[in-house]
């Protein structure tokens, strides 16, 4: 239900277009990293310490981007440019500014609280709570920037944030029950 709700939000203004087989290959391979590392993230027994583990991902992920993207065809002359963010809050700012945000506030520090929150709730949990990533994304979009959202998207994200609650509430629940099974000692 949660996975229909995420489709929903992402396809459901109509203009995404046509979908390729190229496409559906890398988000297929995005499911298969995505999983990998949500397993790997939720050992909580390990030597790496979460932020260690975060810069570990970062630089393979780096390294799949410098084959894709090799750098001499980004345009770095454009960092000095100023870009404008329209929408309710419309604001400017240096494009080196808004690269550097996103690299340490989208990245950074978003995947290394993830990873150190994985260890503490398991794959599970982790893995349902990342299906929110894409529905904040449309909110924040919409809040922030003025952007629309289809009827169709608002209730892709009313499905997906219900199906995380249910999902959520079982889950805690399963560790109350499993936990009043422990005997105790007194």
């Amino acid at each position: 239900v949660a996975v229909s709700g995420l489709a929903l939000t992402v396809l459901g203004s109509g203009d995404v277009g046509s979908l390729s087989l190229l496409g559906i290959g890398l988000a297929v391979l995005t499911m298969i990293t995505f999983s990998a590392t949500v397993l790997m993230a939720a050992r909580p027994k390990t030597e790496m310490p979460p932020l260690v583990r975060t810069g570990a991902s970062l630089g393979i992920a780096a390294l799949v981007w410098l084959v894709m993207v090799p750098p001499w065809t980004i345009p770095f002359g454009l960092l000095d440019e100023t870009t404008a963010l329209d929408g309710r809050v419309g604001f400017s700012l240096p494009v080196w500014a808004a690269v550097a945000f996103i690299v340490l506030v989208g990245t950074v520090a978003v995947y290394g609280t993830w990873i150190a929150g994985a260890s503490l709730v398991g794959a599970g949990a982790a893995s349902v709570v990342g299906m929110a990533e894409p529905v904040l994304g449309a909110v924040f979009a919409w809040v922030l920037l003025a952007q629309s959202l289809s009827a169709v998207q608002s209730v892709g994200i009313a499905t997906t944030v219900a199906a995380i609650g249910v999902i959520e509430q079982a889950r805690v629940r399963s560790q109350r029950k499993a936990a009043s099974d422990l005997p105790v000692a007194l």
